[in-house]
């Protein structure tokens, strides 16, 4: 007999622990006007790690400094390239500032 069959054996009339954790993906940001037509590196942006969204974010900028395109691309570039940098620098404002430490100004 194997171990799993005995192991299955022992433990059929157990009623088992129910399982507490619910599996939900976290909560997306709302796209803001500048990023409608950019849901994927809003999604991106939202689960990437800081090393990612830089590499992304110069990559994205060396393209558009070099590489030939047409207008429209040229703008959903633009458009892409403003969404990861609003997304690290509320990243760099985070780690500097934690959500939810914030106090009121002195003046």
């Amino acid at each position: 007999m194997y171990e799993s069959e005995r192991g299955r054996q022992r433990y059929a009339g157990e009623d088992r622990p129910q399982d507490l954790v619910a599996l939900e993906p976290p909560p997306l940001p709302e796209p803001d006007e500048d990023t409608q037509e950019v849901p994927a590196v809003v999604f991106f942006a939202a689960r990437a790690s800081t090393p990612e969204l830089h590499v992304a974010y110069r990559a994205l900028e060396i393209w558009l400094l070099e590489a030939p395109s047409l207008p429209h691309e040229r703008e959903l570039a633009w458009r892409m390239h403003h969404a990861l940098e609003r997304e690290l620098e509320r990243r760099v404002r985070e780690s500097i500032w934690p959500r939810g430490e914030e106090e009121a100004l002195p003046f």
